[in-house]
């Protein structure tokens, strides 16, 4: 069964109280937080929309973005993008994350944000601060 933008919002205040709520209605819900995976804090929006599916019938997992400070492309490298990002086609400066492989399911609105999305992102700063000063994206065991 589907959580509820209600049921998530419990969760994520009981896991992560650093982030919170934008917006929520009965369909969608925005959160604001700051992850600190290694050498600095980043601000990341969050945001989830109930009853939606994609082309093949899936669920699309939420929407996260860093928006504080922007994401940007190695120095040495410029021309390289950056890695596991998705264009945003609203805001073209704040890419969406790639989270995960989209085929592999591991993302339901079932599943609590708070267990999932927000320990993915964390995971996703830390590689990037890698990439960044290596030019190496660390791949998942």
């Amino acid at each position: 069964m589907t959580l509820s933008t209600y049921e998530q919002q419990h969760r994520m205040r009981r896991r992560w109280d650093n982030f919170k709520v934008l917006d929520r209605t009965k369909t969608a819900i925005q959160w604001e937080g700051e992850l600190q995976p290694q050498s600095q804090p980043y601000t990341v929006e969050i945001l989830h929309r109930l009853n939606r599916q994609n082309r093949r019938g899936r669920h699309p997992m939420p929407e996260v973005r860093v928006t504080a400070p922007r994401l940007r492309r190695r120095s040495s490298q410029p021309d390289q993008p950056i890695p596991h990002v998705y264009v945003n086609e609203q805001t073209p400066y704040l890419p969406l994350l790639c989270l995960h492989d989209l085929a592999s399911d591991e993302w339901h609105p079932r599943r609590s944000i708070a267990d999932t999305i927000v320990p993915w992102t964390a995971e996703w700063l830390w590689r990037y601060e890698f990439w960044l000063r290596t030019g190496i994206w660390p791949e998942r065991d």
